[in-house]
This record gives structure tokens, C-alpha cells and sequence, in this order.
């Protein structure tokens, strides 16, 4: 008769403190501004660079309250960037011994296949777009356009390296990922009546 495993139980405990500040400025309801910092510090980071800030800006122009063009019922421009912070993996900063089978009744350790890494840094990913919202035809006709560039850099991973190191793995601040593109959303009402509308 098999006996099952017995369960398993792991308590990992992390901690992140953080301060958060945002102000909003609006003029005439025609353009807006608002921005965001917030900072943040995280024990799974080595001290000297388990601080770090992330800002936030937006703004926006709706610029058809300017414009005297009965065809053109709403109009609005914005742009904004945001960075966001990341840190590191549970474990990921210091060497320790894993605790292995016991042979022959006495406790063995063995060395970690992982090399961990004291100077990691917090991963940032860095975000802007581009946008604008028009609308026609007493909103009928309307269209939404915006360009988005993302990049992470600073990515904190473990890669494999040869195992005549004495590890399989380094754990380093490597990858870079980035991707940008264009979104174009359309809106279409071709048939509004007072009972009944087709978008």
C-alpha cells in the first residue's frame, strides 16, 4: 500500500513600502493635466538599490471648444507617459545551501544550481502614446486614433550559463523587451430613430 506525500508548506515574506502623490490641474474643462510619483522600496532588492520612483504625466486638449466648425461635434488631443518599477524574485540576492536527502541519516546540503546576483537593480517599464478623439455628424460618426511605445528594460532573469561554472543559471538585470503600435477604433451609428438605433 502506497502512503501519499505528506503536504508541502512554503512561508515567503516580502515587504514594500510606498508614498503616492498626484495633483490635477484643469482649465476652462478645455485642457487638462494631471501627474502622478510614487516611490516605492522592497526588501527582495540589496539596499543600495531597493529605492526606487515611478512618474505618471497626462494631459489633453479637447480643442473642439475652440473651434467654430458646426461639422465637427467633439474633439479632444492627449499624450501621456508613465514608468512603473518592478522588483526582484523571492531569493534572487544571496547564495545560501539547499537542503537535500538525507544520506545515511545525516543531514546533506548542497550548493544552489542558481547563482544569485547582490546587485540587481529594479525592473522599469517606460510608456507613452499618443492620441486623438474626434466625433461627427451630432456623434454618429466618430473615430479614436492613438500610437503607444512600451519598453522594459532592466529585466531581472535568471540565463543559462555552462554548468563548468558550478551553476546552471546567473541571475542578472538582461533583458530589454519593447513593442509599439498603432490603434485605430471606428464608431458608427447608420440608422438612429427615437425607438431604435444600429451602432
Amino acid at each position: 500500500m502506497n502512503t501519499p506525500n505528506a503536504p508541502t508548506e512554503t512561508n515567503y515574506r516580502k515587504e514594500i513600502d510606498g508614498i503616492f502623490a498626484g495633483a490635477t490641474i484643469t482649465y476652462k474643462e478645455m485642457i487638462t493635466v494631471d501627474g502622478t510619483i510614487r516611490r516605492e522600496r522592497a526588501s527582495t532588492l540589496p539596499t543600495k538599490n531597493n529605492t526606487y520612483y515611478y512618474p505618471s504625466v497626462a494631459a489633453n486638449w479637447v480643442f473642439s471648444k475652440v473651434l467654430d466648425a458646426p461639422w465637427l461635434n467633439y474633439g479632444k488631443l492627449r499624450v501621456n507617459y508613465a514608468a512603473v518599477g518592478n522588483d526582484a524574485p523571492y531569493f534572487s540576492l544571496q547564495n545560501t545551501y539547499v537542503a537535500a536527502a538525507p544520506f545515511n541519516g545525516q543531514t546533506v546540503f548542497n550548493s544552489p544550481t542558481t547563482n544569485n546576483n547582490p546587485n540587481l537593480k529594479p525592473e522599469m517599464n517606460h510608456t507613452y502614446e499618443v492620441g486623438a478623439e474626434v466625433s461627427f455628424l451630432k456623434g454618429r460618426l466618430g473615430a479614436d486614433i492613438t500610437y503607444y511605445h512600451a519598453q522594459s528594460i532592466d529585466q531581472i532573469t535568471p540565463i543559462n550559463v555552462s554548468t563548468a561554472s558550478g551553476y546552471s543559471q546567473f541571475y542578472v538585470n538582461g533583458g530589454t523587451i519593447q513593442n509599439s503600435g498603432v490603434e485605430v477604433q471606428l464608431n458608427l451609428t447608420p440608422v438612429k430613430t427615437r425607438t431604435f438605433s444600429w451602432i
